[in-house]
This record gives C-alpha cells, structure tokens and sequence, in this order.
C-alpha cells in the first residue's frame, strides 16, 4: 500500500544487478496468505496459483525482460543471498522463465514461455537490477 512506499522512500537506496539465484521470496508477505512463513517453493507455487504469475511471466517473455520503471526491492540477508521487499511477482516469473521445473504442482511447464539466451541472461544478471537499502535488515529499517 501506500504507507509502504512513504518509508521506502526515506531511505538510501542503491543500484546494483543481483543475480536471480540470490534472491529469495519474501514468504512473509501478507500477499501469500495461507503460504506465509514457508519455503521458497511453496511461495512460488501460491503466486501461481493465486496472483497471475504465469500472465505476467508471459509478458516478460515477450518484452524479453523486466519493464524499465518497475524495480525490484530486495534487502540482503545472510549467505550473500537477498529477499524481496517489492517485487515478488516479478521475481516469481523471472524464476519461472529461467527454470520452468520449478512450478511443480502448481501447474504445467508447458504453460511457461520458452525464452532464448538474451532473454534469460536479461532477467538472470544484467537485466535485473535490484535496489536495496545499505544499513537496512529486515523489519528494523
């Protein structure tokens, strides 16, 4: 909503490119429901089922990349890795179209476009680029 945004907005954010495999679901989101608080996986799964992933990872694929003005807001977290504060549909279909295996029962990978290189290696390293707050951690920005 948009007091989110407001806080976003205070803080110190840089630009840097991030690549997909470090960057995690947030299961927290309130978006994800019954699915809160589980794996990356069943993350994945609900945002397929319940939040249109797959038409969205369909214009992906025809755009072949992310939308220029929609960024992807993800923190760091430990191991290098990153977790998504604003984004997480658009990581969920970048996620899809790199490694179609990964909507298991949630559906068929025959739903899911086939991309060519530049396209996946537009969406898995120079062409996501991710903002993150430097001295932010998770709940305590």
């Amino acid at each position: 909503g948009g007091e989110g945004q407001l806080a976003f907005s205070d803080m110190q954010w840089e630009t840097k490119s991030i690549p997909l495999n470090n960057i995690i679901l947030d299961s927290d989101n309130p978006r994800l429901g019954p699915y809160n608080q589980s794996s990356d996986v069943a993350a994945l799964a609900y945002l397929v089922e319940h939040e249109n992933v797959l038409g969205l990872a369909r214009n992906i694929a025809e755009y072949k990349n992310l939308y220029p003005h929609e960024s992807i807001i993800c923190i760091p977290i430990e191991d290098g890795n990153y977790i998504v504060v604003e984004g997480n549909r658009r990581v969920a279909a970048c996620k899809l179209l790199s490694k179609p295996y990964l909507i298991g029962a949630a559906g068929d990978e025959s739903e899911i476009p086939k991309i060519d290189d530049q396209t996946l290696f537009n969406l898995t390293t120079a062409g996501l680029y991710r903002r993150h707050a430097t001295n932010c951690r998770r709940n305590h920005c």
